[in-house]
Order: structure tokens, then C-alpha cells, then sequence
């Protein structure tokens, strides 16, 4: 039988997750407001989608240190 894979939360880099949750959470928001208060101007969303944008891009910029350690590319599982 095959065994179960243990993965700690201290080897999962969450923080690495953060640049792409941004987006999401961007798009959502979009989304509910076009439910709740539909027929608003298309700029709109335009704006809030640039200001996702341009906090998702400080927050890849921001992680940067996050994702180097010793000179070596981390990523989500620390390999």
C-alpha cells in the first residue's frame, strides 16, 4: 500500500501564495459588485482591476526576498 505524505506547514511557503490569491480576491470583488449594483460604468471596473493589478505587482516585489534563499530560486514547497 502506498503511504500517506505528511507535509508540514512549516515546509508549505504560504507567503509564495499571496501573488496569486490577489487577483482572485480582485476578480471576486468585481464580481459581487456587479451583483449587488449592476449597470455601472465600464471604467469602473477598469480602475479596480489596475488597482489589483498594481498591488499584486508590489506584492510579487515585496516577496521577492521570500522566494531567494542563499542565492537559490524557493518556491512553494521550499525546493
Amino acid at each position: 500500500m502506498l503511504e500517506p505524505i505528511n507535509i508540514s506547514l512549516e515546509s508549505l511557503n504560504l507567503s509564495t501564495l499571496a501573488p496569486m490569491l490577489i487577483p482572485v480576491i480582485g476578480a471576486l470583488l468585481i464580481l459581487a459588485i456587479d451583483i449587488i449594483k449592476g449597470g455601472l460604468d465600464k471604467t469602473l471596473y477598469v480602475a479596480i482591476s489596475l488597482l489589483f493589478l498594481f498591488i499584486d505587482f508590489n506584492a510579487v516585489l515585496a516577496s521577492a526576498t521570500t522566494f531567494s534563499a542563499d542565492g537559490t530560486i524557493m518556491g512553494v514547497f521550499d525546493m
